[in-house]
């Protein structure tokens, strides 16, 4: 075996670079370059603008996209806070404290869905979405 060749793991999809990179371009431009996370204390939207701390974050996680994974719909941009608490990566304590748009939650929705029906109407295998994105 050759050195500094990692092994294939099984049932990964590895991420194509330049398809992430166009997508987090379109979602934060699509945001007005700043996080779209609400919150819950103040009921204010958050105001971190500064691009390095701008993050793409999926509201339906990436195993669940389908062919949807690289559009900028199943996508909001977010601070590294709040992409953490998203995904649950802060402390227990933050969890509640953001508030993602309904609005950006159910284009998620609606882009996955609409990628499941293209697979079935194509005769391709389709692992439905179910419940809600997050």
């Amino acid at each position: 075996m050759k050195r500094g060749v990692p092994l294939k793991s099984r049932n990964v999809k590895r991420r194509d670079p330049a398809l992430a990179s166009l997508q987090r371009e379109k979602v934060i431009e699509r945001d007005g370059f700043r996080c779209v996370a609400q919150l819950v204390s103040r009921g204010v939207r958050c105001p971190v603008t500064h691009p390095r701390d701008l993050q793409c974050a999926h509201l339906i996680r990436r195993h669940l996209c389908g062919d949807a994974i690289y559009d900028p719909n199943v996508a909001v941009t977010l601070c590294r806070l709040h992409h953490d608490i998203l995904d649950r990566r802060a402390p227990i304590a933050l969890w509640d404290s953001i508030v993602i748009p309904s609005e950006a939650i159910d284009r998620a929705e609606a882009c996955v869905r609409a990628a499941e029906a293209k697979r079935e109407a194509d005769g391709r295998a389709v692992v439905h979405l179910k419940g809600k994105a997050i």
